[in-house]
């Protein structure tokens, strides 16, 4: 994602990304899926990927 975050929201990130990333490979990086955000983005692949995907904030303390 590099699109729309501000390199505050990067560097507060960064860390907590750390700590839960699973795996990662020559493209991804995994994670658990602690963490929620909100995007826009155009449309979606054939593959099933976010086509322009633009970050718009986390997702703070949000019930569901």
């Amino acid at each position: 994602m590099e699109l729309g975050i501000e390199p505050t929201e990067q560097k507060a990130f960064y860390p907590v990304a750390q700590s839960i990333k699973t795996h990662e490979d020559r493209w991804f990086v995994y994670l658990e899926p602690r963490i929620r955000c909100r995007l826009e983005y155009k449309k979606r692949t054939h593959a099933g990927f976010l086509r322009e995907p633009v970050f718009q904030g986390f997702v703070l303390n949000e019930t569901s």
